[in-house]
């Protein structure tokens, strides 16, 4: 047997060995445990938090009753409350005229571009005095609209 070898074992084979790294492990796997349980907390507030940073921050309304769908006016009014709780002055916003969809009613929209696909959803265009526009993403579920104020691409002084 080597010199290394007869060190290595008369170390471990003392029980005060074993009795110092015990709590060491201990702590280690302690330490390990509080560093995952973070990491689990963390990580979906961070990939919201970057979500939010890409797509814009959702604002959701009560309502005290659920329409059959998404009317232009409520979504003209609940986008210009969303822009407005972003921060931004709604004295120098103005939503942008879109006629081109109509509501299952038959009634013509006047600012809200409708999802062809679901008469729930649609965006309304807002413009300020300098020319920046805001997407509000509008959607109704059941008694809740959620709005999504899109950030613009370019940076904009104008609030």
């Amino acid at each position: 047997m080597t010199r290394p070898e007869k060190l290595l074992r008369r170390l471990t084979s003392r029980p005060m060995a074993k009795i110092k790294t015990r709590p060491f492990l201990i702590a280690i796997l302690c330490i390990g445990g509080v560093v995952l349980t973070c990491a689990a907390f963390l990580l979906p507030r961070l990939k919201e938090a970057n979500a939010e940073r890409k797509c814009g921050v959702s604002h959701v309304f009560n309502m005290t009753h659920s329409p059959a769908f998404l009317p232009d006016g409520l979504a003209l009014k609940r986008a210009v409350d969303a822009v407005q709780l972003q921060g931004f002055d709604t004295n120098r916003w103005r939503a942008a005229p879109y006629t081109q969809t109509k509501a299952p009613d038959g009634t013509q929209d006047q600012f809200l571009c409708r999802n062809v696909a679901d008469d729930n959803r649609g965006i309304v265009t807002l413009t300020n005095t300098v020319g920046s526009t805001r997407h509000v993403d509008v959607r109704l579920s059941n008694s809740l609209v959620i709005c999504v104020v899109r950030s613009e691409r370019r940076r904009s002084a104008s609030r």
